[in-house]
């Protein structure tokens, strides 16, 4: 029996590498590979725009340790001051500016008594992102955190009220998200989630249940989001325990490696 060849596609691979190297990139790959293996249904279509036969793909999307995510204080929650978080590398694909946008729309009503916004993570645009909280006066609302340990990470999230991924498309480098691990990171954590309606993300999360889906490059609609939750604490907690069911059902790491294992074994 020949051996068999499976790759695994994440996003980035089907983005930014054709982009440099070429549409025709992966055309031998392509041919003479067995089974190819897509995060999201949105990066099976890229590899199917690419050129890769259909038939041959299977979607397994990228999972989380539910379990290594504490339970949080959902009590705590509902009478301290709402907590937004972010966590990602600070780049232009990742929209961070448009947050900020919306935090400044929502001090005009708000104090950081009401709400603070922490983000976590590293990148090239960091100094920048810093200066347009200063210009906007956001110091007392927003926290730039820099990369820090798992551990601080778990403690952030069981602390959180809601989780922001204002990401966008059309970013120099061509990034776009193909899942966002972090939707179900934040989720395990019974957080709801504010993320935007490109790339991968849509499957990630169920729009008006354990989240809300808005527009890219839209402050505007992140702050009304924002504000439902601010009006409507209770909701935290319900999004938040929809949104670990639905990580638990969908995205649950130990599930997805015994379909993973079945894909081997199947082709050997």
């Amino acid at each position: 029996m020949s051996d068999k060849l499976i790759t695994t596609f994440a996003g980035a691979d089907l983005i930014n590498f054709p982009n440099e190297a070429g549409k025709d990139i992966y055309n031998f790959l392509f041919e003479t590979g067995d089974l190819f293996i897509c995060i999201t249904n949105f990066t099976k279509q890229l590899a199917v725009g690419l050129g890769c036969d259909e038939s041959k793909i299977k979607i397994i999307h990228m999972g989380s340790k539910v379990k290594d995510f504490p339970e949080p204080n959902l009590v705590s929650r509902k009478k301290r001051p709402l907590k937004l978080l972010t966590v990602g590398r600070i780049s232009e694909e990742k929209g961070h500016k448009y947050a900020i946008d919306a935090m400044k729309i929502l001090s005009k009503d708000y104090s950081p008594r009401d709400l603070t916004y922490n983000i976590v993570g590293d990148g090239v645009l960091s100094e920048e992102i810093k200066e347009k909280i200063k210009e906007n006066g956001l110091e007392n609302y927003v926290n730039l955190l820099g990369a820090v340990k798992q551990e601080k990470l778990f403690e952030l999230y069981g602390d959180s009220s809601i989780f922001i991924l204002p990401s966008i498309s059309g970013a120099k480098n061509g990034g776009v998200e193909g899942q966002g691990v972090v939707l179900q990171e934040a989720q395990c954590s019974q957080i709801p989630v504010i993320a935007s309606k490109i790339g991968g993300i849509p499957e990630s999360f169920i729009d008006k249940k354990t989240g809300f889906l808005v527009e890219e490059r839209n402050p505007e609609e992140i702050a009304e989001k924002v504000k439902y939750f601010l009006k409507n604490k209770e909701m935290v907690g319900k999004m938040g325990a929809e949104g670990r069911k639905f990580v638990e059902r969908e995205y649950n790491v130990e599930k997805l490696s015994k379909q993973l294992i079945k894909v081997y074994q199947g082709l050997s």
